[in-house]
């Protein structure tokens, strides 16, 4: 760490650097989601971090991984050193892992342009492999690091390949370290919390961390906890403690959005995902749950006409009281019928209420 054991506090000829950085970046993860440091430590932290990153990258590979990373935590406190990331980007041949954590870093520092210089090409594929020292890599923690960057950079398209891959790793029955554990943990609720942005939780965030169990159990002495947000003021608290239905389907629509295809499950259901919305936040949500329901079956209850009228296909659910018994009728529409009943849930002039409802059909 950047104090080292002697007690000078200088620490800039033994500090272990990687560790420096990784214990950095999840103190300031941990004060933006609520909890606080002690009084000064991340003071201290970004000053000792300015000094290195101005001293330069002694050598290439893992040195440079460690200035990229150095830089992006720095970035991330907002105290951005951008000669040192110029010089940086400068090197002729960046290790993946280095060359996206450096665009993370660009894009927070408000430098866009550079961002997306360093991710032309979209991201390569990462070979496996293990590092039992240094910087404790593996090719799943260079995958997450590359997937938090590309949300930052709102490259959308590429979030969807990369959230399956690094899913799929910690979906399979292999030991992993806490360390790429937690990088692919963080990177996977980035991904979920961009997602909730669209959803009518603007300002909303979403966690998956792990808890330390009471005992350790055949799946290891930590299970992984949803946590949630739904307004910038609020700290994380358990999502089954804190979401009403209609945020539990959005964020459940979320988690889909950006995990769909590694998930085993062939049919969704979601029930008041469209509570308290309308308008264009209505539509975007349509347009979701039918791009999730191109890799499976999407079955939505919904009282709004532009999420209705996304779908495949439409049916009607109709009560009636009959010789003294409750009967609940389910009817397929036709294109026609499904017109006449957008206009229903529409309202308004019948004529109007009808060409506007051909239109959503249309564009949906």
């Amino acid at each position: 760490m950047f104090r080292i054991s002697s007690g000078n506090g200088s620490g800039d000829d033994d500090s272990a650097d990687w560790a420096t950085n990784y214990a950095g970046h999840f103190a300031i993860e941990a004060q933006k989601a609520g909890y606080l440091p002690p009084p000064g430590v991340l003071d201290q932290w970004t000053a000792f971090q300015r000094r290195r990153a101005r001293a330069g990258v002694p050598g290439e590979g893992q040195a440079e991984l460690t200035q990229a990373y150095r830089l992006f935590t720095l970035a991330l406190v907002g105290a951005a050193e951008l000669p040192a990331m110029n010089q940086l980007r400068e090197r002729p041949s960046l290790p993946v892992a280095a060359k996206w954590r450096l665009a993370a870093a660009y894009q927070l520092a408000g430098q866009p342009e550079a961002a997306r210089g360093l991710a032309t090409g979209g991201p390569p594929s990462i070979e496996p492999y293990r590092e039992l020292g240094f910087t404790y890599g593996s090719d799943l923690r260079d995958r997450a690091m590359v997937l938090e960057a590309v949300v930052l950079l709102g490259l959308a398209e590429h979030v969807g390949p990369l959230a399956k891959s690094v899913s799929e790793s910690l979906s399979k029955k292999e030991w992993l370290s806490t360390h790429e554990t937690a990088y692919a943990l963080l990177a996977l609720s980035k991904a979920v919390t961009a997602a909730m942005q669209e959803l009518a939780m603007a300002g909303g965030r979403f966690s998956a961390s792990l808890r330390q169990l009471p005992e350790p159990a055949a799946g290891g002495a930590e299970e992984i906890e949803f946590e949630v947000a739904s307004h910038p003021s609020l700290p994380l608290r358990p999502l089954a403690k804190v979401a009403s239905g209609g945020e539990l389907s959005r964020i459940s629509l979320a988690i889909q959005l950006v995990a769909a295809k590694a998930s085993p499950v062939a049919t969704l259901v979601f029930d008041e995902v469209d509570s308290g919305i309308g308008g264009a936040v209505a539509q975007t949500i349509g347009k979701s749950l039918r791009k999730l329901g191109g890799d499976r079956q999407v079955l939505c209850v919904t009282h709004l006409p532009q999420v209705a009228a996304s779908g495949d296909a439409q049916w009607s659910v109709t009560k009636a009281a009959s010789r003294g018994r409750l009967r609940v009728q389910v009817a397929r529409l036709d294109h026609d019928a499904r017109i006449e009943e957008l206009a229903r849930m529409l309202g308004g002039a019948e004529g109007t209420a009808r060409k506007h409802a051909a239109e959503l059909l249309e564009g949906g």
